[in-house]
C-alpha cells in the first residue's frame, strides 16, 4: 500500500514539473526567437536539443533531487546526421549542434552558377552568390494565409527533411514573420504537413551559418526553476548548406540524367533569391529552426 502510494505521489510530482510538451516548447522558443530577431542579421536554433537540454539540467533535479553528471558528452540518443556536444561544470552549460546528412537526390555540380541573392540592405548593390539548380518532384505548397510557399528538400534517406519557407514578395521576410507570430500553429502545421508532389525547378543559395544562441533569457521565461545558479547556458549552432547536402562532404563525381530535364512540362519555379526561414525537421520534432537574409 505504502508502495502504490509512494508512486502515486511521484507520478503526481512529474506530472507537474513535465509541464510543458516537446511541441509547446518549440513553439514558444521559435516565438521568443522571432519576436527578438531583426531582418539584418541571419539566426539559427535548435529547439529541439534546447528542449533535452532544458529537462536534463531543470526536470531531472527537481523530481529527483541531483544533477546531472557534469561532464562532456555526445548524445546517443539523437539520429547520426544530427551531431550534438554538450559541456558543463557547476554554472557554465554550452551545446553545441551541427548535422551531416546527405540529400536524398542530387545537385549537379555543372549546374552550380553565380545569381543574384536581394539582400534587404543591399541597397543599390547586387550580391551574387553560389545557387545549386535541380529540376525534380518534391513536396511543394503556396500557402496564402502566410503569403508564402514551401518547399520540402529531403535528405538522409527521407529521415530528415529540410523545409524552406519562401515569401511571395522579395521583401516580404517581415510580413512573413508577422503572420507566423499571429499563428504560431503554422509552424507545427508546415512541420507535420506532407504537401503535394510538384514538378519544381529549385534555385537555392549555397550557404552557412554559425550562431550562438543565451538560452537563460528564454529558460526563465517559461520556466518556474530558479537558473541563477548557471552562469551561462549557451548553444552554438554551425550549419553548412552545399551540393552533396548539409555538412562538409569529399567531392565526389556522380553521373546522373535528370528524368526531368528534358520533359515539356514547366515546372513549378522556386527561385531561393531573397530573405527566408527555414525549418529541418525529423520524427522527434523541429531540430533547427532559422533566418537567412545574406549568403
Amino acid at each position: 500500500m505504502k508502495i502504490c502510494l509512494l508512486a502515486a505521489f511521484l507520478l503526481s510530482i512529474a506530472a507537474q514539473v513535465y509541464s510543458i510538451s516537446s511541441k509547446e516548447f518549440t513553439l514558444e522558443y521559435i516565438q521568443h526567437t522571432l519576436n527578438s530577431s531583426n531582418e539584418e542579421e541571419n539566426f539559427a536554433i535548435a529547439p529541439f536539443a534546447a528542449f533535452e537540454l532544458y529537462k536534463d539540467l531543470f526536470e531531472s533535479t527537481s523530481i529527483y533531487g541531483f544533477r546531472p553528471q557534469t561532464d562532456s558528452y555526445d548524445d546517443p540518443h539523437l539520429p547520426k546526421a544530427i551531431l550534438k556536444h554538450e559541456f558543463k561544470n557547476e554554472t557554465y552549460v554550452e551545446q553545441n549542434i551541427t548535422m551531416k546528412a546527405r540529400w536524398t537526390f542530387n545537385f549537379q555540380t555543372r549546374d552550380t552558377s553565380k545569381r543574384p541573392f536581394h539582400q534587404l540592405d543591399s541597397g543599390d548593390r547586387t550580391y551574387l552568390v553560389d545557387n545549386l539548380r535541380k529540376d525534380d518532384v518534391f513536396r511543394y505548397a503556396f500557402l496564402s494565409e502566410l503569403n508564402a510557399s514551401v518547399l520540402e528538400l529531403p535528405l538522409h534517406l527521407n529521415e530528415i527533411k529540410l523545409l524552406v519557407i519562401l515569401p511571395q514578395e522579395e521583401n516580404g521576410l517581415e510580413e512573413l514573420k508577422d503572420n507566423l507570430l499571429e499563428n504560431i500553429d503554422m509552424v507545427d502545421y508546415i512541420s507535420k504537413t506532407q504537401f503535394s508532389m510538384t514538378l519544381v525547378r529549385v534555385m537555392l543559395p549555397k550557404f552557412s551559418l554559425e550562431d550562438e544562441q543565451n538560452l537563460m533569457e528564454f529558460y526563465d521565461e517559461i520556466s518556474d526553476q530558479d537558473i541563477s545558479e548557471y552562469d551561462t547556458i549557451q548553444q552554438t549552432i554551425k550549419l553548412k548548406f552545399k551540393e552533396h547536402g548539409i555538412g562538409d562532404f569529399e567531392k565526389i563525381t556522380v553521373l546522373f540524367w535528370n528524368a526531368y530535364s528534358y520533359l515539356r512540362i514547366t515546372p513549378e519555379v522556386v527561385d531561393i533569391s531573397h530573405p527566408f526561414l527555414f525549418m529541418i525537421t525529423n520524427k522527434d520534432g523541429i531540430q533547427f529552426f532559422g533566418q537567412v537574409v545574406k549568403c
